[in-house]
């Protein structure tokens, strides 16, 4: 059964052969007899021709199936075919014939062409400005790959066969013209595993005359070779028709290429033996564009072990020139697809001429370089990269690479190491838009400099090297070099004279330029004004003059730093620590670009000391300096430091400073010796106020000093201020703080530490003993004028002693003033406020002010005192004591012996006269600042106890007065003494331009001891009454403010002085005795006076007893400190006056009123204050009309401000 049915199934299958073979007899002889017409196939066979995907336009005519019956193989005959893409290419086939492989249809039934055969092609480009032949011959290929389904290995096609290429452009008006430049061929037949290729096309491009030719033969199992030439056309476009070509697909320019190429098995290449050539062309790469005057290559190439020597390449654009040779080794896949590229080249001739970078060609006759490509990765690595450059030697290393986050730009990443070079080198190398100022600025600054080797950093994106020359920043970290120096000279500044032996670093960092010096000199020598303006005029250079002492300043740490130079209008910066003698050191900042002293009284001479100072400049770039132009900041610290001139009357020495200067403020500390005392300070001037006192406000000081120590009465008279040491033993500390503000005011506060100190004003009876804590506070401001504006005081002891003050004035003129409480010890308890009303308000300047004083005690005593009576008191002397009260000084006629008198002092301390004129200054200030009391104003005081000298003390003591425009209108006041008796004054206008005063006491003698007049006077009743005027009245031809008379009624004189002295020289020993002991009584006396302009004229004044009898008259002038008194002395006044009083010969022995028969004449004479005595025995033997001719007189005291002159008497008796 099975053979059965094996038989009948292969009966089947060969009776289905012999039918298909006799199917295929019959269409043969078909065929043979003429070809098939496939007309109604033309859709099909259209689609058949389109590239999958593709919108192109298609046209077929006579479509034929043939038998070729030489080969009995069939064919598609097309007698013309056009395809035409939407971009406008056309490429137009005559004779198109497609051999199909049987064995493919036979085995798969699809048609996959074997041969293919053109008589002509025809590719037309359009005229659209965009197209060009390189383009149309894309199209064919796109069209044959697509058809073919074969790639770029063409698959199964075996032949192709063009016998005539023309290339055409589209004219106008639907003319074509011819872009052959001669025809044009194309044979390549693949059989029996050989390959052979026969290509000649030419063609005008947009390069010009281009010409395409390659020949040869290739066995698959080896062998053969193929010749190629190309003129005038792109390697990247080549590469696309020819694969073996593929390493030179990364090359975008026109080139001339002659090669030889040997194949290995599978028809791959093994060996590329190459000439290369680009002639004068543009290239434009990405944003690179190039001017190539002409490379040219010699090489060759083993693709076997994928590697490439270079005999030479030369390359030459824009008048750069460059030649290498070396290898290169590289890694590409089989389609040719370059992966990773290696090298080692050497170059020689090298010659850049890039006027974006330099003024002038740099050459080098050597260089060489080792580096690696990954394409895969993006990364350029150079392993090695040395150059010489004008003799100076450059090795870098580092990368290159597609940057991450920003595909169109690259990212750098070099490291390079700068040999040893002069600085000429490194200017010609300097790049022309890399730093132009700061180039400019070492050019003219940096005189001689040697190196050492030096590194350089390059990071970043190239991007940002692109914004150097711009107003953008780089990044900073884009470059970082450093470049050691040594022995070099810099002029950091034109006006200053140069470092020397500067030993430092030059680092650049992204747009900033930064150099450092570690030591260097600077001689100052010559650095006067003179020698500045020349140099400066000239622009000559700093030259230092053996001759004299050279001033050398050292010089560390020093920096220059410009953080943005590439921009013009950039901003160096400077800083450096200098140790020198300060004199030195400030004749450089006297320069007008800086000029640190201009708001000083002060020059570079005035200071003597040594310095460390840190110095901080900013100054333009590329601008000439101008005054002020330069911003800087000096921070010095100052070892026995002294002036050479006062300050305020004070000579600085032996101090320590710190100092902080800039354009703005000047600020001071330290510790000195002032006139030899030790204190610390503080000081500080703000410029900027000064500058714009328009916006200034009230809490704005121009300035600032703070002085704090200890001191001692000893060191205030070394400071010049003797008034103050009386009043303390001991030491205080202190803390004085004075600011000057814009707004014209001065404030002065002053805080006292009084432990230390026995405080014993000179003018309160208060004592506070070391040991016991009290502080002293004392507030001021000043305005300009200046004027007192307000002032507080307060003084706080833990023994409880207490004051309070606050003043305020307007205008020079006192209009608020509080002390609550002022209490010190027994002595002082009262309160006193005035220019406020009952609320509490202050009142307007222009009403009355009520001046009250309330309180239990307030001691006069020693307000009664002068400060040379005070200070000689045993208990309170001072360290400044003035020498202990004296006796007048007597001189007798009889010893004819002369009593000199000492020159009056005229209160001025011998001063250098610079001193003298600060002093003076200072002390005019303080004159001015006494406060006038307000011109109208009442008094209201009411006090328990009024204490006075002596121990004396009134009792209800009330006075109340008025003053109007400043003149004492009306006056009352009135006491009583512990003893009972009373005191009254009065001060009344009696009259338009006359006021009437009167003082009464019952006890004289009480209210004399108790204001420190006449101690030894004792009892009596006082009457004074008189007037005082407005204006001075004449009298006599003499001026008279103020005159009266005065009544005194019983009384005793006891230990007066004066009069003991008297009496002693006029030999009364008796009277003497009794004015000693139990004193000398009197039955009254009476005067009569005047007073003008500090001087007062005493008429006639006369005191008579039973013991004695006297008389006086003269003057004393308080302005000159002068006095010129006489008078008689009669003893036994009582007995001695009878005879004056008998008719006509009484005269004869008395010579005036209140005389005797017996008298003395005396005269006191001199400086009021240490006044000499003198008396003439003689007149007491002459009657009285003949003792006037012995009278010593009274002197004739001048006008104020009038040399004093002496009476005939004076000026024998003091010779």
């Amino acid at each position: 059964m099975l053979r059965r049915t094996n038989r009948l199934f292969l009966s089947i299958i060969g009776a289905f052969f012999a039918g298909l073979t006799l199917v295929f007899l019959l269409a043969s002889a078909r065929l043979v007899m003429a070809p098939v017409n496939l007309d109604w196939a033309s859709s099909a066979i259209i689609w058949f021709l389109t590239p999958e995907g593709q919108k192109a336009q298609i046209e077929i005519e006579g479509p034929e199936l043939r038998l070729d019956t030489s080969t009995t193989s069939l064919e598609l005959y097309l007698a013309r075919f056009t395809y035409k893409d939407v971009s406008g290419y056309e490429v137009g086939m005559d004779g198109f014939s497609l051999k199909p492989s049987i064995s493919d249809f036979v085995s798969s039934l699809r048609f996959l062409p074997q041969k293919m055969k053109i008589d002509r092609l025809v590719m037309t480009v359009p005229n659209s400005g965009e197209g060009d032949v390189n383009s149309s011959l894309f199209v064919f290929r796109d069209w044959l790959e697509t058809v073919t389904n074969s790639g770029n290995d063409m698959g199964g096609l075996e032949t192709i066969n063009i016998a005539l290429i023309e290339l055409l452009q589209e004219g106008v008006a639907g003319s074509k013209k011819e872009l052959n430049k001669k025809p044009s061929y194309f044979y390549y037949n693949f059989a029996n595993s050989r390959a052979e290729i026969d290509a000649d096309i030419s063609f005008k491009s947009a390069h010009g005359n281009s010409n395409i030719l390659v020949k040869g033969e290739v066995s698959r199992s080896g062998g053969g070779n193929v010749t190629a030439s190309v003129s005038k056309f792109r390697p990247d476009e080549l590469a696309l028709f020819v694969p073996v070509l593929q390493p030179l697909s990364q090359v975008p320019l026109p080139l001339d290429l002659a090669a030889e190429i040997r194949f290995g098995d599978d028809f791959v290449p093994s060996f590329i033996d190459a000439n290369l050539y680009l002639g004068k062309a543009h290239v434009q790469f990405k944003e690179l564009s190039l001017h190539v005057d002409e490379i040219s290559a010699k090489l060759q190439v083993d693709v076997a072990t994928q590697s490439v020597s270079i005999d030479s390449i030369y390359v030459s654009y824009e008048k750069n020139r460059a030649e290498f040779s070396g290898t290169l080794d590289y890694d590409a896949t089989r389609t040719g697809r370059l992966d990773k590229l290696s090298g080692d080249l050497i170059g020689k001739a090298l010659q850049l001429k890039i006027p974006s970078l330099w003024d002038t060609p740099v050459r080098s006759q050597q260089i060489s370089f080792s580096f690696d490509l990954d394409r895969a990765n993006q990364v350029f690595s150079l392993a090695q990269f040395r150059i010489y450059l004008n003799g100076l030697i450059v090795d870098t290393s580092g990368e290159v690479r597609i940057a991450r986050d920003s595909p169109d730009d690259l990212e750098i990443d070099l490291t390079s190491q700068v040999g040893a070079f002069e600085l000429e080198q490194a200017l010609a190398l300097w790049p022309v838009k890399f730093a132009p100022l700061t180039k400019s600025w070492v050019r003219d600054n940096i005189n001689t400099v040697k190196t050492e080797l030096g590194t350089a950093r390059l990071t970043g994106l190239l991007s940002e090297w692109r914004k150097f020359g711009t107003d953008v920043r780089p990044n900073p970290s884009i470059i970082d070099i450093e470049i050691p120096f040594y022995d070099a000279n810099i002029r950091y500044l034109p006006y200053l004279p140069p470092l020397q032996n500067v030993r430092g670093s030059i680092f650049i960092s992204g747009d900033s330029f930064h150099a450092t010096a570690s030591e260097g000199l600077v001689d100052l020598t010559q650095l006067a004004s003179s020698q500045l303006a020349e140099n400066i005029a000239g622009g000559g250079e700093f030259a230092s003059d053996p001759s004299k002492q050279s001033k050398l300043a050292k010089v560390s740490k020093a920096q220059f730093y410009t953080p943005k130079f590439s921009a013009g209008g950039g901003i160096g910066k400077a800083s450096f620590t200098v140790e020198g003698n300060v004199d030195a050191l400030l004749t450089a900042v006297e320069v007008p670009q800086i000029n640190a002293l201009k708001r000083t009284s002060f020059s570079a001479q005035d200071f003597v000391g040594t310095a460390v100072a840190d110095v901080e400049l900013k100054f333009p770039m590329g601008r000439p300096y101008k005054p002020g132009s330069v911003d800087f900041s000096v921070s010095a610290n100052l070892d026995k430091f002294a002036l050479e001139r006062p300050v305020f009357g004070y000579k600085v020495s032996d101090s320590r400073l710190l100092v902080d200067v800039t354009p703005q403020d000047i600020r001071t500390m330290g510790i000195g010796l002032f006139n030899g005392v030790a204190l610390n300070y503080e000081y500080k001037t703000d410029f900027r106020v000064e500058r714009d006192l328009t916006t200034a406000g009230e809490n704005d000081p121009l300035s600032s000093l703070s002085l704090f120590g200890s001191v001692t009465p000893d060191d205030l008279i070394e400071l010049r201020l003797p008034k103050l040491a009386p009043h303390f033993d001991g030491k205080v500390t202190f803390n004085l703080l004075l600011d000057q503000y814009a707004v014209q005011r001065t404030d002065i506060r002053l805080i006292n530490k009084l432990a230390e100190a026995n405080l014993h004003p000179l003018r309160l009876n208060y004592n506070k003993p070391i040991g016991v804590a009290a502080d002293m506070v004392v507030s001021i401001k000043i305005v300009r004028e200046p004027q007192l504006m307000s002032a507080e005081f307060s003084y706080l002891s833990e023994a409880g002693d207490r004051v309070q003050l606050n003043a305020k004035s307007a205008n020079g003129e006192l209009n608020y003033l509080n002390i609550d409480p002022f209490k010190l010890g027994d002595a002082y308890d009262f309160t006193a406020i005035m220019g406020e009303n009952t609320s509490g308000a202050q009142k307007d300047l222009d009403e009355a002010l009520v001046f009250r004083v309330t309180g239990t005690k307030f001691d006069i005593s020693k307000l009664l005192k002068s400060d040379k009576a005070i200070a000689s008191e045993p208990e309170k002397a001072s360290p400044v004591a003035s020498k202990a009260k004296t006796k007048p000084k007597a001189v007798s006629e009889d010893g004819a012996k002369s009593a000199r008198n000492n020159k009056p002092s005229d209160g001025n301390l011998d001063l250098p006269k610079g001193e003298a004129v600060v002093m003076a200054n200072a002390n005019s200030l303080i004159s001015s600042l006494a406060i006038r009391f307000p011109q109208n104003s009442s008094f209201d005081i009411r006090l328990a106890k009024l204490q006075g000298a002596n121990d004396l003390m009134l009792d209800g003591f009330g006075l109340s007065a008025i003053r109007v425009d400043g003149r004492l209108e009306k006056l009352q006041s009135s006491g009583v003494f512990s003893s009972g008796s009373e005191v009254f004054t009065s001060l009344l206008r009696s009259s338009g331009g006359e006021r009437k005063f009167a003082v009464q006491a019952e006890n004289a003698g009480e209210l004399l001891s108790a204001f420190g007049y006449l101690d030894g006077l004792e009892n009596g009743a006082l009457s004074i009454a008189g007037s005082v005027y407005d204006v001075p009245i004449v009298v006599d031809d003499v001026y008279v403010s103020v005159e009266g008379n005065m009544a005194l009624s019983e009384f005793k004189v006891r230990d007066l002085p004066v009069l003991a002295q008297l009496l002693s020289l006029a030999s009364f020993g008796g009277i003497a005795d009794t004015l000693g002991g139990n004193g000398l009584r009197f039955n009254g006396a009476d005067a009569t006076f005047t007073y003008y302009n500090g001087r007062l004229d005493i008429d006639r004044a006369k005191a008579s007893g039973s013991a004695l009898g006297l008389t006086l008259q003269g003057a004393v002038d308080y302005n000159l400190d002068r006095i010129s008194l006489g008078g008689n002395l009669v003893p036994a006044y009582a007995l001695n006056s009878l005879i004056g009083e008998i008719p006509v010969i009484g005269k004869l022995f008395t010579s005036r009123d209140g005389e005797g028969v017996v008298g003395v004449n005396y005269r006191i004479f001199g400086a009021a204050s240490d006044p000499s005595i003198v008396v003439n025995p003689l007149s007491i033997f002459t009657p009285g009309f003949l003792r006037q001719i012995f009278e010593l007189g009274v002197g004739d005291l001048p006008s104020l401000g009038q040399k004093p002159k002496t009476s005939r008497e004076e000026q024998y008796f003091t010779r």
